[in-house]
């Protein structure tokens, strides 16, 4: 069985995308099969942070919306980039980083039922253990159909009493109209930040608990897009970070048909 993983977040800037590549990729390194999807087709980047050049991508997520190839002609297969003896599976569906091809999708528009059907496609096709969606930031038409399809959302914000107050709304306008278990985790908190703190005070503005706080790491804003960190620092106390995190996710995320866990932490 899937297990569908929503990453999403109130505004940009939260290093959503970032998780998501690094979750996708500790998660292949664990010996499991993974696929990666980015929704964000209005300004997509994922692409990027794996390694994929826009030259490179003949078909994505973007064409298949706009009838112009299969989905399954949108999966690029990076088990290749994986440390030599990992048993796990990493794909991803990118979407495409071309203004002609953005302004079609935002002026056009398109099935919104699509979305739904390319990522149960991708599920029947691929078989993946874990499917990640790297959501547009906000709420839209495929934001919701990502939310609808995930058996949770981990919801990312930074440490300011504004994106928590926001990131709130949205969790709450999401869970109206969709019903998976939500995780918050607090992302690039200042070490000068007490995490208590921080803790407290995104707990007070959702009612609910933090599942983690995650701290600043100069050493990932230095290699921005230019890679996955886990790859380049596997060895890294962030890495190890986000290796138990994904455990911890994997282990409190339904199956899909069960009834969720009582309230995630």
């Amino acid at each position: 069985m899937t297990r569908v993983l929503a990453i999403h977040s109130h505004s940009g800037g939260t290093g959503k995308s970032t998780f998501a590549a690094n979750l996708g990729t500790v998660l292949a390194t664990e010996g499991l099969r993974v696929g990666v999807v980015d929704t964000d087709v209005q300004a997509p980047g994922l692409h990027v942070l794996l390694g994929l050049s826009e030259p490179e991508l003949c078909c994505t997520l973007s064409n298949f919306l706009l009838g112009d190839c299969e989905i399954d002609e949108a999966v690029y297969d990076l088990g290749d980039r994986l440390p030599e003896g990992t048993t796990g599976s990493l794909w991803v569906v990118p979407s495409r980083l071309n203004t002609q091809v953005i302004t079609q999708i935002v002026g056009g528009g398109y099935d919104a039922g699509l979305l739904d059907e390319g990522l149960r496609i991708l599920v029947r096709k691929l078989e993946p253990e874990v499917l990640i969606l790297d959501t547009q930031a906000g709420m839209n038409n495929e934001t919701m159909v990502a939310l609808s399809a995930a058996d949770a959302v981990m919801m990312l914000l930074r440490a300011d009493e504004q994106d928590f107050q926001g990131a709130a709304v949205t969790t709450s306008a999401a869970q109206r109209m969709t019903s998976p278990p939500t995780f918050l985790l607090v992302n690039m908190v200042s070490r000068e930040d007490d995490p208590d703190r921080v803790r407290e005070s995104a707990e007070a503005a959702y009612g609910c608990p933090v599942t983690a706080v995650l701290p600043h790491s100069p050493v990932l804003a230095e290699l921005a897009s230019r890679g996955v960190f886990v790859l380049e620092h596997p060895d890294h106390p962030h890495t190890e970070q986000l290796r138990l995190l994904a455990k911890r996710l994997l282990d409190e995320t339904p199956e899909p048909g069960t009834a969720p866990p009582a309230e995630p932490r």
